[in-house]
């Protein structure tokens, strides 16, 4: 039951990659011009505003993260005698749909 968790976990882990790419490395990725970028024209100001842009999203995926953390420990505690119960099984079946949900609509925008 634990494996939905783990492909789950590559959603938020993906939107760390991304602050990584479209947010610190903004000016190694969009060479520019900037006029229409966000914060342009200047390359500085695109890569503030970028960058500004990433840190809340990045703190949502840590906080995905780590309760998918939970989630899991909650789930695998069946393996130590614990009794794992219906909540956590429903919110496995829940969060698989969000983030199956979530990937064919970010893969379609595409």
């Amino acid at each position: 039951m634990c494996v939905p968790l783990g492909l789950l976990a590559l959603v938020p882990l993906g939107v760390e990659i991304l602050l990584v790419l479209r947010g610190v490395l903004y000016p190694l990725v969009d060479q520019g011009p900037y006029d229409h970028s966000w914060g342009g024209p200047t390359m500085g100001g695109a890569w503030v505003v970028h960058f500004l842009v990433a840190l809340p999203f990045a703190a949502l995926g840590l906080g995905a993260l780590g309760q998918l953390s939970r989630l899991h420990s909650r789930l695998a505690g069946g393996m130590w005698g614990r009794k794992v119960g219906l909540w956590p099984v429903l919110a496995l079946v829940a969060s698989t749909g969000a983030g199956v949900v979530l990937v064919i609509a970010w893969t379609h925008q595409l």
